[in-house]
C-alpha cells in the first residue's frame, strides 16, 4: 500500500492509456528531444519516474536507452509489463514499485531522469528533486512534462464541473463544519509555495518546448471516463453528488444528435529540461 499522501493510480489503470494517449510520432519527438539533452552516447541509462503503464517505454527502447521505470501503482506497472512481453528488447527495462520520494538506487546512477505527468501529484516536490539530484550523474538533467489529459480538452468536463458547482451550493449550510478542513488546505498550499521556491534553487531551466496534435474523441467515451473517475480531480467528490452529475450528463448526451457527439480537439503537452543542481 502507498504511504499516506502518495497518489496511486491503481483505480484507473485500465482506463489510463485511453484518457492520456499521445500519438506515437508526438511521443517519439518528445523522447528524442529529451535524450538529446544528455551527452551520453550509445545506451543512456534513464530513470522514468511515474512510468505508469509504460507509455514512454517504446520510444525510449527504440532510441537505444536502458530504462528503470518506477511507479507507486502495482496495477499500472502490471500494464507496463504486459506491453513489454512482445518486445525482444524487454531485458533493457526494469520496473520497480516504489515511492518517487524514496528511490532505491545508488548515488549518481542515471544519465537522465524523465518525469512525465507527475508534478502536482507529489506530496513533496523538493524531496523529489533532492532524490533526483542524488541518483543522477553530476549536472544531470531532469525532463518533466506537465499534467495532461485528453478529457480536459472536451466540452464535457467543463459541464461536469459546472454541475458540481451548482450542487456545492446545497452544502453551504454545513460550511462551518468545513472550516478546519479549509485551514488545513491553506496550510498545505502555503507549504507547497515554499517547496516551489526551494525547488527553483534545486533546478535550473535549460530548454522547453510545447507539442500539439489533433484528434477526434467521442463524448460517450469521455462520459465513461468521467463516470469511472479516471481523473484524480474527481476522486474527492462525494459519490451521491458524482452519481447525480453523471446522470445529468448522460441525459444531455442522449438529447444530442449523433454528429455532435464527436469533437475534434487539439491537446498539447509542455516539456521542460532542467539541470539538477543547487544547494542541498
Amino acid at each position: 500500500m502507498p504511504r499516506r499522501g502518495v497518489v496511486s493510480f491503481d483505480r484507473v489503470a485500465e482506463l489510463y492509456d485511453e484518457s492520456r494517449s499521445v500519438p506515437a510520432e508526438v511521443l517519439r519527438t518528445a523522447i528524442d528531444w529529451a535524450l538529446g539533452s544528455t551527452s551520453k552516447g550509445g545506451s543512456p541509462l534513464v530513470l522514468d519516474v511515474g512510468v505508469g503503464t509504460g507509455i514512454t517505454l517504446d520510444p525510449l527502447l527504440t532510441a537505444g536507452a536502458r530504462v528503470f521505470g518506477v511507479d507507486v501503482s502495482r496495477r499500472m506497472l502490471a500494464k507496463a509489463q504486459a506491453k513489454l512481453q512482445q518486445r525482444p528488447d524487454a531485458a533493457r527495462v526494469d520496473l520497480v514499485c516504489c515511492d518517487a520520494l524514496h528511490l532505491p538506487f545508488r548515488r549518481s546512477s542515471f544519465d537522465l531522469i524523465i518525469a512525465f505527468n507527475i508534478f502536482g501529484f507529489l506530496s513533496d516536490e523538493r524531496a523529489f528533486l533532492l532524490e533526483g539530484r542524488r541518483v543522477s550523474q553530476p549536472g544531470g538533467h531532469l525532463v518533466a512534462a506537465g499534467r495532461y489529459s485528453l478529457l480536459g480538452h472536451t466540452s464535457l468536463l467543463p459541464r461536469y464541473y459546472e454541475n458540481y458547482r451548482r450542487h456545492r451550493k446545497l452544502w453551504r449550510r454545513v460550511a462551518s463544519r468545513l472550516q478546519g478542513h479549509r485551514l488545513k488546505s491553506l496550510v498545505h498550499r502555503f507549504r507547497q509555495k515554499l517547496a516551489e521556491r526551494s525547488g527553483r534553487r534545486l533546478v535550473s531551466l535549460v530548454d522547453k518546448t510545447k507539442l500539439y496534435w489533433e484528434q477526434e474523441i467521442d463524448l460517450r467515451v469521455v462520459l465513461r471516463h468521467l463516470e469511472q473517475r479516471s481523473l484524480p480531480s474527481l476522486w474527492r467528490i462525494p459519490e451521491p453528488t458524482h452519481a447525480r452529475i453523471i446522470r445529468q450528463l448522460r441525459l444531455w448526451i442522449e438529447e444530442q444528435r449523433a454528429d455532435r457527439l464527436v469533437e475534434r480537439i487539439r491537446p498539447s503537452v509542455e516539456i521542460r529540461i532542467y539541470r539538477l543542481g543547487g544547494p542541498g
